[in-house]
């Protein structure tokens, strides 16, 4: 890591600090987290630290029963952003939006949905493997490696509530047109934060 990277970690922690202290502060530079994280690791890490579904309860996550080609939320959920909280709504079916494209058959992906400052529920895609469905590499048979099927990065300003998998076989899945299920596997999973090790 380069001595100008952790300088400016340096100053985002003292920044952080000078918010909590009990006199008055003097400002400090409105350093970007971009910046002090270049790496998507170390952004990932602190945004699973901050922005996280509160409680035990999870968001629930299903197919749409409203329209199988959407995502059900069976539980409002209240959640956090940069030490805010906000309200999530639970929801029969959340449309899937196209703009996610098409699945290739033979493929697995994850797709995360989040919640944002506005409680509108986003949905990013994660990449497609033809190696495996976690968040690993695997070896190839030329001796190299694979990668497995990873979550996105958390959008900006956004708090993860679950996400879907989505392993096809006989068919390639378009995001938003019918069930992701129709000649595919699916498997939901609930999240309260971004995990830093996926399994």
């Amino acid at each position: 890591m380069s001595d100008d990277i952790i300088t400016k970690q340096l100053k985002l922690y003292r920044g952080f600090n000078s918010a909590y202290a009990k006199t008055s502060a003097p400002k400090v530079d409105q350093l970007s987290v971009f910046d002090a994280f270049p790496d998507a690791a170390s952004r990932r890490a602190l945004a699973s630290i901050n922005n996280r579904v509160l409680g035990t309860a999870p968001a629930g996550l299903q197919a749409g029963t409203a329209s199988l080609a959407g995502i059900a939320i069976n539980s409002a959920v209240s959640y956090v952003i940069d030490g805010k909280v906000y309200a999530g709504t639970a929801s029969t079916n959340v449309p899937i939006p196209t703009s996610l494209g098409t699945q290739g058959t033979g493929s697995f992906c994850k797709y995360l949905m989040s919640y944002g400052t506005d409680g509108v529920v986003t949905f990013t895609k994660g990449n497609e493997s033809t190696a495996g469905i976690n968040g690993t590499y695997y070896p190839t048979a030329d001796g190299g490696e694979a990668p497995g099927a990873f979550l996105p990065d958390l959008p900006d300003k956004s708090c993860p509530i679950g996400y879907f998998v989505v392993t096809t076989t006989t068919r390639a899945y378009t995001a938003g047109v019918g069930a992701p299920a129709t000649n595919n596997t699916v498997a939901y999973n609930d999240l309260m934060s971004m995990p830093i090790l996926e399994s």
